[in-house]
């Protein structure tokens, strides 16, 4: 058992079985904390990004970020999962979520 001190309101599992995702919400915007479950330590602060596990196809999993902020548009971004950072992003049009299935 171990404890970690976080402002996060929400949990899951990475992709990679070796991290979790803690979530939770600044004043405008989403932020994810990639914490190492082994040693129970954040490794990245990611502002602005709420990531969810998600899988593309026969390819390795990915780390997926969707925000709207009620406006005309949703940014996504794929994040890397050894550097965190982004590395593929677009904007769909109006309200939109990323759906992991296992």
């Amino acid at each position: 058992m171990a404890a970690l001190s976080t402002e996060a309101t929400e949990i899951a599992w990475a992709p990679d079985g070796k991290h979790l995702y803690l979530q939770g919400w600044g004043s405008d915007y989403p932020w994810t904390e990639v914490v190492d479950a082994e040693r129970i330590e954040i490794t990245a602060h990611l502002a602005g990004q709420y990531l969810v596990a998600a899988w593309q196809g026969d390819g390795p999993p990915l780390a997926v970020s969707a925000r709207n902020h009620g406006g005309p548009s949703t940014l996504v971004e794929v994040v890397e999962m050894d550097s965190w950072k982004v590395v593929a992003h677009w904007t769909a049009s109006g309200y939109a979520e990323v759906i992991a299935a296992p």
